[in-house]
Formats: structure tokens, C-alpha cells, sequence
């Protein structure tokens, strides 16, 4: 995979993305409830995409939120639904992105398959983690139908990789304390822990 089609890709398809998304409110509330609170914390939003989620984050009260995306076209579609609301659009890599500043929650969401080096990423986020606080990759869909999908042609994505497979890549970061996969969801979730 290669960032640069990557990011053509999601430019192409940013301004008809919300129409064939579909209607997942039953599953991203069940991956929020697996979150526990998030009223007054720092959140970041990697690849955010159009902002799905970003009507979530606020209903959830979060105390601020910061969106970022490779793609320029999905981050401006994202500004002209979000714009009036307190979001941070960032453009930029997740995986090596220089964030300004640690984060209580940083989720993944539907986009996992998409990044070159899932290390990289986990490494950065974990970096980038207050002590204490979360960091969740999920998708509202299983595995297997997931990947039936994205079809592995290595260009745009890669297949999901099995949830214990996932689990040992974070574990070497944070501590992994829900892991998910089964026909609705798929959803890890970790902790980095506080220092003493």
C-alpha cells in the first residue's frame, strides 16, 4: 500500500462517501458504551473521514475533540457538515503525525485496514495517550464481512487482521482490556497505564 493512492482515493470518493455508508447508530452505541465516559475528555479522531462519529463524541459530551485525515477531501466534507461545532481538522498521517498534545480517548473507526504500518500507529497513539487513557480501533461490521469487502488488493487496504493477531500488536504498547469480533462488531479496546 502506498499513502499517496491512498489519499487519492478518499479525495475521489470524499463528496458521495455519506451516501452508501449506511445507517450503523445500533453499533457505534455499543462501541461508545464499551468506552465508558467521556464527558469533559480529550479526544482524537483518526481517520475521521466525512466526521461520522463527530455528532457522537458531542451528544457524549466530550470536552474536546480533534479530527484527523489523510485525505483532504474527507476532512473538508467533514468541515462543511462539523464546521459551526469546536473541532480541530487535522491534516496529516496518524501513524508519525507530531500531535500537540495527549488525548484521554483516541479512536480508530472503520479505517484500520488503511494504514501502512499498524505499529507505527499503535506506537504513536500510545505517545500520545494521557496515563489512563484509551485507545480503541473499531469497526461496525465483523471481520470476515469486513474483508469481503476491502478484498485485499494491497493498493487502498489490507485485510483485518485477526483479533488476536491485533491483540499482540497493541499488548506491546498498552494494556488490551476488551477485544471483539463477532457478527456485528469488531472492537479493541486499551489502556495505557498510569505511572506510579
Amino acid at each position: 500500500m502506498d499513502n499517496s493512492k491512498i489519499k487519492t482515493y478518499f479525495d475521489r470518493l470524499a463528496a458521495e462517501w455519506d451516501l452508501h455508508s449506511g445507517d450503523h447508530s445500533e453499533t457505534i452505541g455499543l462501541i461508545f458504551d464499551s468506552l465508558g465516559s467521556i464527558k469533559g475528555k480529550d479526544v482524537l479522531d483518526v481517520a475521521c473521514g466525512t466526521g461520522v462519529l463527530i455528532p457522537e463524541y458531542w451528544k457524549r459530551e466530550a470536552g474536546s475533540l480533534d479530527c484527523i485525515d489523510l485525505s483532504e477531501g474527507m476532512l473538508q466534507r467533514a468541515k462543511e457538515k462539523y464546521g459551526v461545532l469546536p473541532v480541530r481538522f487535522l491534516l496529516g498521517d496518524a501513524q508519525t503525525y507530531p500531535f500537540e498534545k495527549q488525548y484521554d480517548l483516541i479512536m480508530v473507526y472503520n479505517a484500520f485496514p488503511h494504514f501502512t504500518d499498524p505499529f507505527a500507529l499503535v506506537k504513536n497513539a500510545a505517545r500520545h495517550l494521557k496515563d489512563g487513557g484509551i485507545f480503541a480501533i473499531a469497526h461496525s461490521m465483523s471481520r470476515e464481512e469486513l474483508n469481503r469487502v476491502h478484498c485485499p488488493d494491497n493498493i487502498v487496504s489490507c485485510m483485518l487482521m485477526p483479533m488476536e493477531e491485533l491483540t499482540a500488536l497493541v499488548s506491546t504498547e498498552l494494556t488490551v482490556t476488551e477485544a471483539i469480533s463477532n457478527e456485528q462488531m469488531y472492537l479493541l479496546v486499551a489502556r495505557k497505564e498510569e505511572k506510579r
